[in-house]
């Protein structure tokens, strides 16, 4: 199953979405996959596998073939909101060198020790939903919400690209 798709407008007027995949019967969750529409956002292309192991996310075109994903990851030892670039349209990732831009380790879960199966999963998770835009002069703004100390937060960072 795809879902969790955000739709955001490249630069040259196409359209992009970063879609979780998983299998929904086996509580399986594969990596994201990146579709792009035509000039009239009516037929789009096969989903392209990213190799970014992540469940919801964000999109931003920075221009010249650069994009940025912003998305939650929570496999793993290190949980978290994470910003990754790829320069050829989202064909590739540069996985080895993606941000950290918030550390969600032992904040995963809100009350209990360990994540229930979908889809009472969704009842608990303590962070999420990063969003990414491109700022006028090329850098990102990413945001996501997450508790801390029992009140819920809306956090942002401001990222520039090298």
């Amino acid at each position: 199953m795809f879902s969790h798709g955000r739709h955001t407008q490249l630069l040259d007027g196409l359209v992009a979405v970063l879609q979780w995949a998983q299998d929904i019967g086996a509580s399986k969750d594969f990596d994201l996959h990146l579709t792009v529409s035509d000039e009239a956002a009516s037929t789009w292309s096969y989903p392209l596998s990213t190799g970014i192991m992540g469940q919801t996310s964000w999109l931003a075109d920075l221009g010249d073939g650069v994009f940025a994903a912003v998305y939650t990851r929570r496999e793993g030892m290190s949980p978290g909101i994470v910003v990754v670039l790829s320069e050829d349209e989202g064909r590739t990732w540069d996985l080895g060198n993606q941000v950290m831009v918030w550390d969600a380790v032992g904040q995963e879960y809100l009350g209990v020790d360990r994540q229930p199966t979908y889809p009472a999963s969704h009842d608990n998770i303590a962070f999420g939903k990063p969003n990414a835009v491109r700022l006028p002069n090329g850098e990102i703004m990413c945001s996501w919400w997450c508790p801390q100390a029992c009140v819920t937060h809306a956090r942002y960072a401001h990222l520039a690209v090298e």
